[in-house]
């Protein structure tokens, strides 16, 4: 693994230390938010079936982090506030690299997971806090002479499809959320192994935390070597965001959406085919086999659209409804369709983010 990858922002060392106990500090996200995403890891995967994911973020604002402190702690205790549907999961400590050589310094190398806790499946719709002893760092070390920068990172992981994610969806601008985002990996990242970060998210905070005690000194540290200032990870650049709201154009078979978008590339929005899955996800056999036959492809209520963004910034796209939707509209008055808003970078992969999209009569 010799590749950089940009990770969650991280706010200043004062703002992600909350006071606890007899000197021990709580690190992560607040868990008084409900944890209603309502979908598990396979939401982050277009194709094929996820095993699994592993999750941490931060808070834009700087009002939390899962960023550990300057120096060396142990976590002992950790907490996650789960959802409706609970399975076999894990606390992971996942850490990252950079070189402090240079100028400016090279990119960010990511991720080991050092530690984690063992296995435990939650009780739902709660708060679940288990005792652990998980090392975990933000220094620099001297390595064969080069100075790097190590910082640990407290995730969680799903070890398999029965856990809806424990992740609250911010749902209004006054969400405490609303700043927040997470990285994602698959599959899930077990104790010493290492992997590149999958994605991210925006609005959406991972409710963990865990309690940090500092470690016992075991060696001086040069004066020369300093905790990492400013903290080492900048924000994620976004793939894209959804921009609030739609507008119904006049006669209400067409609708108008609109997105932030990082740079050029192609926008797509469409919605799945009658009696099929959500737009995105795999296809079955049965279906596969049927296309091979030459059999017809199943009816559209919305026509998918596509446009070609020049730039960084507001772009917007139309979608409208096929024959088949208008009657349907016609008949029913309302029509409410699940759509998918799909961007590619030029150069980059794509990413998905899905809403539903109501029409009136």
């Amino acid at each position: 693994m010799r590749r950089a990858v940009s990770l969650l922002a991280a706010a200043s060392a004062a703002a992600m230390l909350l006071p606890s106990a007899a000197g021990a500090v709580t690190v992560g996200a607040p868990l008084n938010l409900a944890a209603n995403a309502g979908v598990n890891c396979q939401t982050f995967v277009i194709f094929g079936v996820a095993p699994g994911c592993t999750l941490f973020g931060s808070e834009a604002g700087g009002a939390w982090t899962s960023q550990t402190p300057p120096g060396s702690w142990t976590i002992t205790r950790a907490r996650v506030r789960t959802g409706l549907n609970v399975g076999p999961m894990v606390f992971t400590v996942m850490r990252a690299f950079r070189s402090q050589a240079g100028s400016p310094p090279a990119g960010i190398i990511c991720c080991t997971a050092p530690s984690e806790s063992p296995v435990f499946t939650p009780a739902p719709n709660t708060v679940n806090e288990l005792a652990v002893n998980l090392p975990a760092v933000n220094t620099v070390e001297n390595i064969d002479g080069e100075p790097v920068e190590v910082v640990d990172y407290l995730g969680v992981s799903m070890l398999d499809l029965n856990s809806s994610l424990p992740v609250h969806v911010a749902t209004s601008a006054a969400d405490p959320a609303v700043n927040a985002s997470f990285s994602y990996f698959i599959p899930p990242v077990r104790v010493g192994q290492q992997a590149i970060q999958a994605g991210g998210r925006f609005e959406s905070a991972v409710l963990v935390n865990g309690e940090y005690q500092p470690a016992p000194a075991t060696t001086p540290v040069p004066e020369t070597v300093a905790p990492v200032t400013p903290p080492l990870v900048t924000p994620l650049p976004a793939p894209f965001r959804l921009l609030p709201g739609l507008r119904l154009l006049p006669g209400g078979t067409r609708a108008r959406l609109g997105v932030d978008a990082p740079g050029p590339g192609l926008l797509r929005a469409f919605a799945p085919a009658l009696g099929q899955a959500r737009a995105g996800q795999a296809p079955t056999a049965a279906a596969s086999v049927r296309r091979k036959k030459g059999k017809r492809r199943k009816p559209r209520l919305l026509i998918p659209a596509k446009r070609r963004v020049k730039s960084a910034g507001k772009a917007y796209i139309t979608v409208k409804l096929t024959k088949l939707g208008k009657r349907r509209l016609r008949k029913r008055g309302k029509l409410r369709l699940p759509l998918s808003v799909v961007f590619k970078p030029d150069g980059g992969s794509a990413t998905r983010r899905n809403r539903n999209l109501t029409f009136r009569r």
